[in-house]
């Protein structure tokens, strides 16, 4: 992506917090508490990576998987090692 970073994202529910808890296979794992109903689950994952990359809400979405736990997730306004280096901030 020539102006952002696509993630490969797992998502897990049913936490009884939102959190990251690793790498699983060549996806970030994040477990969220929040139901899928509404798509406040999906929500609940843009809201916790833009806030953990330091980016607005908006330049966070859903390019694939809006209704399966296998999502890919775009980020613009930041390079792929701004990424990595802030993702690792949350990373066990």
């Amino acid at each position: 992506m020539p102006d952002g970073v696509k993630l490969q994202v797992k998502v897990v529910l049913g936490a009884s917090r939102n959190k990251f808890v690793g790498i699983l296979g060549e996806r970030i794992k994040v477990v969220v508490s929040i139901p899928p109903k509404d798509g406040r689950a999906n929500q609940a994952v843009c809201d916790m990576i833009a806030r953990t990359l330091n980016v607005i809400k908006h330049q966070v979405r859903i390019l694939a998987g809006q209704k399966g736990s296998h999502k890919t997730i775009a980020v613009t306004g930041l390079t792929p090692h701004e990424a990595v280096e802030r993702l690792r901030t949350v990373m066990p």
